[in-house]
């Protein structure tokens, strides 16, 4: 595991993972050392951002229930990134979408979308469809 490696010895590695997350469910869930190979936690700032960015998005939703549908979708994501349970490479193709999604740059949307296609696509992909659909809703509206 990526944590005993890390540390030395998988003794040790019992006080890292509990930093990472609580150590229960990750014991009863994943085994003791999963949790430390997914990602780092957001910080608050991080998480401030990203919210930031997916609430200007869900400001574009058509209907109540795609809203409602979104808004579930997205805080999932948020506790994931709170957890420390996304890649690290799609958590910084995250920060980089958000960064988009507030600017409407549509190409570096794309880019960052693509990103976290290669990166992470099955725990991304329904969030992602849903962010994409209302960023491109948000790009039609008048301002």
């Amino acid at each position: 595991c990526r944590a005993s490696k890390d540390i030395g010895h998988p003794a040790l590695a019992r006080p890292f993972l509990e930093e990472q997350a609580d150590s229960e469910f990750a014991d009863k869930t994943f085994g003791p050392c999963a949790v430390g190979v997914a990602g780092r936690r957001f910080a608050l700032h991080e998480l401030d951002w990203v919210r930031s960015a997916l609430d200007a998005a869900l400001e574009a939703a058509v209907d109540i229930e795609q809203r409602t549908h979104a808004q579930e979708e997205f805080n999932e994501l948020m506790r994931q990134l709170r957890d420390g349970e996304v890649q690290d490479l799609t958590s910084q193709a995250i920060l980089r979408l958000a960064s988009a999604v507030r600017a409407h740059d549509v190409a570096a949307f794309r880019r960052a979308q693509q990103a976290i296609v290669r990166s992470d696509w099955e725990r991304s992909k329904v969030w992602l469809t849903a962010l994409r659909m209302l960023f491109t809703q948000s790009l039609s509206r008048p301002e």
